[in-house]
C-alpha cells in the first residue's frame, strides 16, 4: 500500500509552500510547483551552470510549493549546473516568525546529454535553516523521468535534522540516465519544518521543494 502524503491548510496559515509528508510521495501527480519566496543560491549563484557559466535556471511560482527549472547542455560533459536557490517561509502571520524557514539549493553532474537522455552522475543538495529557534527536518528524496518512472523513490537514506541557525549539504550518488519524452525530469525533497519559539501551532509543518530539469532544446 502506498503511503499518503500529509497536507497542511496553506490559505489558512500564510505558508508558502505545502505539501508533503515528511517521507513519501503518492505519485507522479504530486508535484505542483509554488511561489518561491527567495531567489538567491546558498552558495551565492544566480542559476547558471555552476562550473561553466552555461546552462539555464529560473524559478517559478505556480501553486502550492517552490519549483525551480533547469535546462542541462548538451553534450558529452560531464557538466555541472546549479539550480535556483529555492526557500519557504510561513508568509505573514502575525503568530509566525518571518522569514525562510528552510532553504534549498541543487546542484546537478551530468554528462552524455542528449535530447532524449542525461546520465546523472550525482546531485549535491545544499540546504540552510536559517531561523534559529526553527529546525528542520529532511525527509524523502524523489526522482522520475517525465513519463513518471521513479528512479529514486522515497529515498530516505540521507534523513537528518538541521538544527535552526545551521546549515548542511548531502550527495546523492544517483549514477543512473534519465529518458525524457518532451517534458521534465523532476527531483523533489520533502521535510517538516519545525516550531520556532512563541510560534503558534500552525507555524511549522510538512514541506517540499522540486528541481525539474531537461536536456536543452
Amino acid at each position: 500500500m502506498k503511503k499518503m502524503a500529509l497536507l497542511v491548510a496553506a490559505g489558512a496559515v500564510g505558508m508558502a509552500a505545502t505539501g508533503g509528508g515528511l517521507w513519501a510521495v503518492a505519485d507522479r501527480e504530486d508535484t505542483t510547483a509554488a511561489t518561491a519566496s527567495g531567489n538567491g543560491g546558498l552558495a551565492g549563484g544566480t542559476g547558471a551552470d555552476a562550473a561553466t557559466g552555461s546552462g539555464t535556471s529560473t524559478t517559478a511560482g505556480m501553486a502550492e510549493r517552490p519549483v525551480s527549472f533547469l535546462n542541462f547542455l548538451r553534450g558529452k560533459g560531464p557538466f555541472t549546473h546549479q539550480s535556483d536557490g529555492m526557500s519557504v517561509s510561513m508568509g505573514t502571520q502575525s503568530s509566525c516568525i518571518r522569514g525562510d524557514s528552510w532553504r534549498m539549493v541543487a546542484i546537478f553532474t551530468v554528462k552524455d546529454v542528449t535530447r532524449t537522455s542525461a546520465h546523472i552522475v550525482k546531485i549535491v543538495t545544499k540546504y540552510s535553516a536559517p531561523i534559529p529557534s526553527k529546525n528542520v527536518f529532511l525527509g524523502a528524496q524523489n526522482l522520475w523521468q517525465d513519463n513518471g518512472k521513479h528512479l529514486l523513490r522515497n529515498d530516505v537514506g540521507n534523513i537528518v535534522k538541521i538544527r535552526g541557525g545551521r546549515s548542511l549539504t548531502q550527495t546523492i550518488r544517483v549514477n543512473k540516465t534519465v529518458k525524457f519524452s518532451g517534458g521534465y525530469g523532476v527531483f523533489q525533497r520533502r521535510a517538516n519544518i519545525g516550531q520556532g519559539t512563541g510560534e503558534a501551532g500552525w507555524c511549522g509543518g510538512p514541506g517540499a521543494m522540486e528541481v525539474r530539469f531537461r536536456p536543452t532544446a
